[in-house]
């Protein structure tokens, strides 16, 4: 007779983000969520669990980091544009600077996952390289991500 091999109850997928859960702890690595012992708390894996997280998690940046990366965008255009095209070689570093703000604030603040705050973070980096301002494209995403639903 074969013995039934043991599956911890909080091995699987969170509820809440979606990560992958160990069965070793009693929080959730990704969002920090309680694991409770019950099986009504961890879903079965899903290889679209990134399409449940919504709209505003996928598309959406912290509302802190879209400020920032405005006011830093338009202080580089400003300066480039003072000095005559001169300060854009300043504009690489900074993005990547700005890039690196972006990824740290959207994993703390936003619960995003490693790749998705990459991703985001990516994006601001290049955005603040280029020396265009970037107020049409980061002012939406800021506004969706001020009212993305916390859920309890």
């Amino acid at each position: 007779m074969a013995t039934p091999s043991f599956q911890s109850p909080r091995a699987g997928w969170c509820s809440q983000c979606g990560a992958k859960l160990d069965g070793r702890s009693n929080f959730c690595v990704g969002c920090g969520k309680p694991i409770a012992l019950t099986s009504s708390s961890v879903l079965t894996p899903s290889p679209h669990h990134v399409a449940a997280r919504g709209f505003a998690q996928t598309f959406g940046v912290h509302p802190a980091v879209a400020f920032l990366t405005i006011i830093v965008d338009l202080m580089m255009n400003f300066g480039t544009a003072a000095t005559l095209g001169a300060l854009w070689v300043a504009t690489i570093p900074v993005g990547l600077v700005l890039g690196t703000i972006a990824y740290l604030a959207q994993k703390k603040w936003y619960g995003d996952d490693n790749e998705s705050a990459f991703i985001k973070a990516l994006i601001v980096a290049l955005l603040t390289a280029i020396p265009a301002p970037v107020s049409p494209v980061l002012i939406p995403s800021g506004i969706v991500g001020f009212f993305r639903r916390k859920k309890t």
